[in-house]
């Protein structure tokens, strides 16, 4: 089974293209209905498909923020590959989370106050 990202993305839409025709069917159908039908469609099952769209959204939000963490994660850690130092590979490894990287860049960027400073 494929599980690439545009294969996953094009299942996703197809499902939900099939839900909203099948939506549709059933709008045609409660027009010759009773009104518990159409007050089950319109109450229940009718928020549902929404609910699936806007949960069908998020989750390639959520991929892509994954994959970008993911991505910047990688990067960081092949960058310290990189540098001549033999221990900056471990040390790199430390860095497991995009706020650790964030906070480490922070603290780059501060000078340290006397407080803080590390003794030579």
């Amino acid at each position: 089974m494929n599980l690439s990202p545009d294969v996953l993305k094009h299942d996703l839409r197809k499902s939900i293209e099939d839900l909203k025709k099948l939506g549709s069917g059933i709008r045609s159908d409660l027009r010759t209905k009773g009104a518990d039908a159409r007050r089950q469609w319109k109450h229940f099952l009718e928020p549902q498909l929404a609910s699936v769209e806007k949960l069908a959204r998020d989750v390639q939000a959520a991929s892509h923020d994954a994959v970008a963490r993911t991505s910047a994660a990688f990067n960081v850690f092949r960058a310290s590959l990189r540098e001549t130092s033999p221990t900056s590979a471990r040390s790199a490894a430390a860095l497991k989370t995009p706020r650790t990287i964030k906070a480490s860049r922070k603290a780059r960027s501060k000078p340290r106050s006397a407080k803080t400073a590390r003794p030579s």
